[in-house]
């Protein structure tokens, strides 16, 4: 079965692109899929996260109705999981999501203790919304690493409301960071593309000269400390790890970040996560009005503050 991508596709990543051909199968199938061979790419075996150019011809090899019958079950409701919610009206849920708690399972993580497992038992009416029923209502993601605001919509029309806002890049988000050394500027603009670690393929890479995707992270130093710069960071775009990787680029990497820090600043604060935190959130409601949401500086962030002075 061949496809030819047409002008609406171009720059689509091609797993995304499949699972709108195929919205029962799971992302996770998709991306399997692609890994062993059974989708081309103009003959050629592609990346899972490969974008898609204008006139591709993708080639599909596989039974979509035998994968389907594979599905990987809906996820079960876990009334354990506690949820921090700031806001709740008709279309949205607004929670504060603590450090160390993964959005949603992956191939890489089956665990139940999801914040999206945990979201189900509160609004078992989410688990109709969005496009991956191992995904109910999810939009955006935090890392796991990262706290912070994060939107999750109740209804379907009000998922792909805020879907749209994402893809428009028309949604402010904040975050604070604190990174080692002294910025360059007291406020600027970094703007290297981000693309996949060709090496190492669960992270990203900061690319000087062009290649892969826009990112543009805007940020301000709100104080100095002797060793560090407390920041706050705008993303213009929502590229995976942007900022992390923006910023270990500019060699003032985050705190905490285990992933990206040089190792000769691994563990030399003592910090037991990365400092970083989903300060802000504003988008537009269903009627066009703009909302706004806070999460304060996690305790244990406040403290660590306090230490360093």
């Amino acid at each position: 079965m061949d496809y030819k991508v047409k002008p609406e596709f171009i720059d689509e990543r091609l797993d995304k692109f499949l699972v709108k051909k195929f919205p029962n199968l799971s992302r996770a199938q998709i991306q399997k899929a692609i890994t062993d061979g059974h989708v081309l790419v103009n003959n050629q075996k592609p990346s899972k996260h490969r974008f898609l150019k204008a006139d591709d011809l993708v080639n599909i090899d596989f039974n979509a109705e035998e994968l389907e019958k594979k599905s990987p079950a809906a996820l079960q409701p876990n009334a354990d999981i506690k949820l921090n919610i700031l806001f709740e009206d008709e279309n949205y849920i607004i929670v504060n999501k603590p450090a160390n708690q993964i959005v949603h399972p992956a191939e890489h993580y089956k665990n139940n203790d999801t914040l999206a497992h945990g979201l189900l038992a509160h609004f078992p009416g989410i688990a109709l919304v969005g496009e991956d029923k191992t995904r109910p209502g999810i939009v955006h993601r935090l890392d796991k690493e990262v706290s912070g605001v994060l939107a999750v919509p109740k209804t379907q029309e009000a998922f792909l409301h805020l879907k749209k806002q994402f893809q428009d890049r028309s949604i402010y988000k904040e975050y604070i960071a604190l990174v080692y050394g002294k910025m360059p500027q007291n406020h600027d603009y970094i703007t290297f593309n981000i693309e996949r670690s060709k090496t190492r393929g669960h992270k990203m890479a900061a690319k000087p000269d062009n290649s892969g995707k826009e990112a543009v992270t805007e940020y301000e130093v709100t104080k100095e400390y002797a060793l560090y710069s407390l920041l706050k960071v705008i993303i213009h775009t929502g590229r995976t790890h942007q900022i992390r990787v923006h910023l270990n680029a500019l060699s003032h990497p985050i705190i905490g970040d285990e992933l990206y820090c040089p190792k000769n600043l691994k563990n030399k604060a003592k910090i037991n996560r990365i400092f970083l935190h989903a300060h802000i959130l504003k988008f537009k409601n269903m009627q066009g009005e703009e909302l706004s949401f806070k999460a304060a500086l996690p305790d244990d962030l406040k403290v660590f503050l306090e230490k360093i002075k």
